[in-house]
């Protein structure tokens, strides 16, 4: 069953729940799209982010757990997020340029991309995703009645 999903004034994705869930599984496919799923008491989420300009995951482990996951506008992430090491445009970035370079790469995205999401995952256990893509996509799978 797809979700229509939206954010909050900080930037969390709402419209499914999702915080504790398990990462279960991850598929990338090249720029086309990272599917991660999601285990949650409810089911199976499916969370797509397709159309991808750059990914980077940072020490995923299985067993990962998700706490959090953020979506801006490119165009309109807050100015706070370069405030923290471990902010969105930090994570993306982290190993491909100088950190005094970020901001600048990071506006090279902007205007290559101007109507991509910056999103971030953040788990409690297991590592961070960040990514820059066109789309998203969120489906569920209900578990069985027993």
């Amino acid at each position: 069953m797809k979700i229509d999903w939206t954010t909050d004034e900080a930037g969390l994705i709402r419209g499914f729940s999702y915080h504790d869930s398990g990462l279960v599984g991850l598929e990338w496919s090249g720029s086309r799209y990272l599917r991660l799923r999601l285990s949650t008491p409810d089911g199976v989420t499916t969370v797509e982010f397709g159309e991808l300009d750059t990914v980077t995951f940072q020490e995923i482990w299985n067993g990962a757990i998700v706490s959090d996951i953020f979506v801006w506008p490119v165009v309109a992430v807050p100015e706070t997020v370069w405030d923290m090491s471990d902010g969105a445009w930090s994570v993306l970035l982290s190993g491909r340029t100088y950190r005094s370079d970020e901001k600048s790469v990071a506006a090279q995205i902007i205007k290559r991309k101007p109507s991509a999401f910056l999103v971030q995952v953040l788990n409690s256990y297991g590592g961070s995703i960040a990514a820059v893509c066109e789309k998203i996509e969120v489906s569920t799978e209900a578990l069985p009645l027993v």
